[in-house]
């Protein structure tokens, strides 16, 4: 965490790090939604919005498909 020198991407990656964040694996279990309904929002490929999921999130969801393109050439 030392080598992560601006604190708003420190405390980004310790929310995540500690299940404090704001993907649907953790609000579903506050709001009672069943582990298999904590879908993505964004698209209809019936992934589960959970920390393994980044992966989906980043390079996969047709929704971020414009975010992608400009930032990961």
């Amino acid at each position: 965490m030392t080598t992560i020198k601006d604190n708003k991407y420190r405390q980004a990656l310790t929310k995540f790090r500690v299940s404090s964040h704001d993907l649907l694996i953790e609000k579903g279990r506050h709001l009672n939604i069943s582990r298999d309904d904590r879908t993505c929002k964004y698209c209809t490929m019936n992934m589960i919005e959970n920390e393994y999921s980044v992966y989906h999130l980043l390079l996969v969801c047709p929704h971020y498909f414009g975010i992608k393109r400009k930032y990961l050439k």
